[in-house]
């Protein structure tokens, strides 16, 4: 908060267009919505870094674009759910590659441009500590007059989130927020796959404990960050540095009687982003709705570099000082039919795993939530946002709102099939204006 919220501007409309690891980084490293980069889950055919890589998409990238422009590129942390040391490559573009194999907080390999570096479980190994090290080596170690993109992406609060020793039990006195969609009372206007009874206790404590983890976990994020600040700040960087604090998606910790991602709801799609740099307004808050797709071609704009083609998103360097308002609506897709990411199976509550349509795909305006759900759709949902924020009472079936429903349905059926500079001239405006 002090050095980049404060230092910065907030975009509390920043949004996931795939809440789900793999396909949610995969947009933000190509600029593109899941049905197009072809990463729509964390593993098999079509997911992780098996689609990533076999199809060459990752030849194509915010890396290699940066890369092209002279900029020293760094990857640092999570890459694609499935990569690991049967795979170990060196992602094309980047210029420093560690990752760490397994995503792990501790008794893990670390990819280092190729050569293996092994850590343990001392209190040393701590996953997001030594990042923080390799990251500021990285900025220490980069001529001055050579640009730098460096990404950092640590597992915490990935589940199941461990803390550094020295973190644990600072959280030991938090409650879990039990107010809004927690729980709800009434899930009758719900798809079928939301349908579970209501949380018992016993889940609430084990959501409460798995909380507290998590926000312990982050604790060495936040330490982290002042580090790479820091560091960047010694490097006489920072006053021309741009940082964009992001995450993947967003995870439910009980809302909707539901935990994890993969859902079309607030708390799985709708993130704050904060960015601090050059003319971005100190302590501002900013309210233009941006989504993640919208990162790399920001990226591409800011470094000189070239965007391509199929580049599905918009940069928003205008948006950034306050020139634009940002977009009018952005499609939300899920292609995985359960929670499916081996690293948090362990963490997930059993309402969790029940199959969902392979198909949802919902379109996010300033003023609604529309989603369809199967394919073809047998199920709909509609929340006015204005009145219900936290979506507790779908309006698919009231006839007063036919006609939104409709208009929206024909919106979405032209985002759900487009590509490059057809999504920004559909996200301005409704089909057929």
């Amino acid at each position: 908060r002090a050095l980049l919220q404060q230092q910065g501007a907030s975009f509390p409309n920043y949004f996931i267009t795939t809440p789900l690891c793999g396909p949610s980084r995969a947009s933000l490293f190509r600029g593109q919505y899941a049905h197009n980069h072809g990463v729509q889950k964390n593993n098999g055919a079509n997911g992780g870094w098996k689609a990533w890589h076999n199809a060459g998409t990752d030849q194509d990238t915010v890396a290699t674009w940066l890369r092209a422009a002279q900029y020293r590129t760094a990857h640092i942390g999570k890459h694609m759910n499935g990569y690991g040391s049967a795979n170990s490559v060196v992602g094309p573009g980047w210029s420093e590659w560690i990752v760490p194999m397994p995503v792990s907080f501790f008794n893990y390999d670390l990819n280092v441009n190729g050569t293996t570096e092994p850590h343990g479980n001392a209190a040393a190994d701590y996953l997001t500590d030594v990042m923080a090290a390799k990251a500021e080596s990285v900025i220490a170690s980069t001529p001055a007059g050579t640009p730098l993109f460096l990404y950092f992406a640590p597992k915490a609060p990935h589940g199941p989130a461990t803390p550094a020793p020295r973190h644990v039990g600072a959280f030991a006195s938090h409650q879990l927020d039990e107010f809004g969609s927690f729980n709800e009372a009434d899930m009758s206007d719900k798809p079928d796959y939301m349908q579970r009874p209501p949380l018992t206790a016993q889940q609430i404590t084990d959501l409460e404990r798995r909380e507290r983890d998590r926000l312990e976990s982050l604790l060495s994020v936040d330490e982290a960050i002042e580090r790479i600040v820091t560091a960047l700040q010694a490097a006489n960087r920072l006053p021309n540095t741009y940082i964009f604090f992001i995450t993947d998606n967003g995870y439910l910790l009980g809302q909707h009687r539901h935990s994890g991602k993969l859902v079309p709801y607030e708390e799985a799609i709708r993130m704050s982003m904060l960015v601090r740099g050059p003319r971005v307004a100190a302590g501002s808050t900013n309210p233009a709705m941006v989504a993640n797709i919208d990162l790399a071609p920001t990226f591409a704009a800011l470094a000189g570099a070239t965007t391509p083609r199929f580049v599905d998103g918009r940069s928003i360097v205008n948006t950034l000082t306050g020139g634009d308002t940002g977009r009018s609506a952005m499609l939300i897709e899920i292609f995985s039919a359960e929670e499916d990411d081996p690293e948090e199976a362990d963490s997930l509550l059993p309402e969790a795993l029940v199959a969902a349509p392979a198909r949802r795909r919902a379109i996010r305006t300033a003023d609604w939530l529309y989603g369809e759900y199967g394919k073809p759709a047998t199920e709909f949902e509609l929340y006015d946002l204005h009145t219900d924020l936290v979506q507790m009472e779908s309006q698919h079936e009231n006839p007063a709102r036919a006609e939104t429903m409709a208009d929206l349905s024909a919106w979405l059926g032209t985002l759900a099939n487009c590509a490059g500079a057809a999504c920004r001239s559909a996200e301005n405006s409704p089909a057929g204006s």
